[in-house]
């Protein structure tokens, strides 16, 4: 994006934010509307007495059989006691007292700054529409970005923030649709601000917990069929990192109300209570990327490529100690070979296969000649593969391949049309093997072979470590606007008066 395109979005978003303030003055208004409901039979006008008759004047008050209504306007800056009488037969009357405050801003609010107001619920309103342009805005950048490339980092953390921002638009508007219309509080919005995240994370708990224990049984599963190691144990830490996050936030939250019999330090206890909130936020962040990183490795994992391919390409993964295929690889080069008989029956077009994947240290024949014996012995011709035997990770699989496809067909790879390229590997594999190939322009599909449940966890987990680095730069930016959400948040209590 340019930077007249970026000033252009800045100067847009100024107008918009100043034209919604302006909305805001003319809906709120200069009045303040007192009604209480009428129990007396012949009820009078209200008699409206004030302690300060600079500060508030009557415009209208009227009684009807239901319901009484005294209309105020704003004079002055400052505070006044209002006192309304009603008189009803019988030597009966109803009174109502209150303090009025009438703000420099001309706000009025009855009972202090955080007092009730009227037509505040507008800014409630306002903000849960905001989330959800928000969230429609961001699917629809999810959705360009899926049709120009489904394996992408970028799109499965674009996934994440759309569900967090889906779930602040959900709960702001249950909210307000609880707190209704009516002798709206102004702390009220303070209140959804301030704990939105906390009850996102509190009603997502129990599935969490479920997911949390589900990790924790694969890898001990795994750690039981493959040694203990530290790659082996992801699931297990992230589990119980979620878990404990989840807990040890409440039971913070829960502390700073406890009375300790000591001297309570107002300010110390509202800048621990917002670092709770942020915590929480982070919490909730957190989840929805882990969530969005899972859809996107399943969904890439689980794709079938369109049967237009020339070649494909499986990637190797190590060998046994004699030389042959592991299950994993036996899986991926399975897997190919039955995209290549589904293409030939449907489309009758033949594919080539190119077996990729060095020599290690402790293999005594290159994992891309041991996949060429393994699909001569599938019923592959010999003349339909060819061997890639020098890389020694996913990147130089890929990248050493595609050079074998440039020069047999002479072309830049950078067209799908030109030439179809998928590659085979683990389903767990798929969506980072995608990433690489965009990185190195091409335009290849992945097909993705199934694997043991408790070792396909582990590995997505590794996908979502590899996300949350891949694009630092994006969450690091959307932390900061956490921070600086939070620290607004601390502002405005402090203002308030809030604890």
């Amino acid at each position: 994006m340019s930077t007249m395109e970026k000033l252009k979005k800045l100067i847009i978003g100024v107008v918009i934010v100043l034209a919604i303030g302006v909305f805001d003055v003319l809906i709120i208004g200069d009045t303040f509307i007192h009604e209480f409901p009428i129990i007396l039979e012949g009820s009078s006008v209200p008699i409206v007495e004030m302690s300060d008759d600079n500060v508030l004047e009557v415009v209208e008050a009227v009684t009807t059989p239901e319901v009484g209504r005294v209309i105020f306007k704003g004079k002055n800056p400052g505070s006044t006691l209002v006192t309304i009488t009603v008189t009803g037969e019988g030597g009966k009357y109803l009174t109502h007292s209150s303090t009025y405050y009438v703000h420099r801003n001309g706000l009025i609010t009855q009972g202090g700054y955080i007092g009730t107001t009227n037509r505040f619920y507008i800014i409630g309103i306002e903000v849960a529409l905001f989330f959800v342009i928000a969230f429609i805005a961001r699917v629809i950048k999810c959705r360009r970005l899926a049709n120009h490339n489904m394996y992408s980092y970028s799109l499965a953390g674009h996934i994440g923030v759309a569900l967090f921002l889906l779930a602040c638009a959900v709960l702001f508007i249950g909210l307000f649709i609880r707190q209704g219309t009516s002798n709206y509080r102004m702390d009220i919005l303070y209140m959804a601000f301030s704990y939105i995240f906390e009850l996102f994370v509190l009603i997502a708990f129990p599935i969490v917990f479920i997911v949390s224990v589900f990790l924790c049984i694969s890898n001990v599963v795994l750690i039981g069929k493959e040694g203990f190691s530290i790659r082996n144990c992801l699931c297990i830490v992230l589990g119980l990192g979620l878990i404990l996050m989840t807990v040890i936030g409440y039971l913070s939250s829960d502390q700073i109300y406890l009375n300790t019999g000591k001297q309570i330090n107002v300010t110390a206890i509202r800048v621990y209570e917002h670092l709770i909130i942020f915590f929480y936020s982070l919490l909730c962040y957190l989840e929805c990327i882990l969530v969005s990183t899972i859809f996107c490795a399943e969904r890439a994992g689980r794709y079938v490529p369109s049967r237009n391919k020339d070649y494909i390409i499986i990637l190797g993964c190590g060998l046994k100690k004699d030389g042959t295929l592991t299950p994993l690889l036996a899986g991926r080069a399975d897997r190919a070979v039955w995209f290549a008989k589904k293409q030939k029956t449907e489309t009758g077009r033949r594919i080539t296969f190119i077996t990729s994947g060095g020599q290690g240290d402790d293999e005594i024949i290159s994992e891309g000649e041991a996949i060429k014996k393994y699909l001569i012995g599938q019923g592959v011709p010999a003349n339909r593969i060819l061997v890639e035997n020098k890389s020694t990770n996913t990147y130089e699989n890929l990248r050493n391949s595609f050079d074998i496809i440039r020069k047999k067909e002479d072309v830049t790879l950078s067209d799908e049309d030109q030439v179809g390229i998928a590659y085979a590997t683990t389903d767990y594999h798929v969506l980072r093997s995608g990433v690489i190939s965009k990185e190195l322009g091409v335009r290849a599909t992945g097909l993705g072979s199934r694997t043991k449940w408790y070792f396909h966890m582990n590995e997505i987990i590794r996908e979502f470590v590899a996300i949350l680095n891949a694009e630092k730069r994006t969450h690091i930016r959307n932390i900061i606007l956490l921070l600086l959400y939070n620290i607004v948040l601390y502002l405005v209590s402090s203002k308030l008066g809030y604890l």
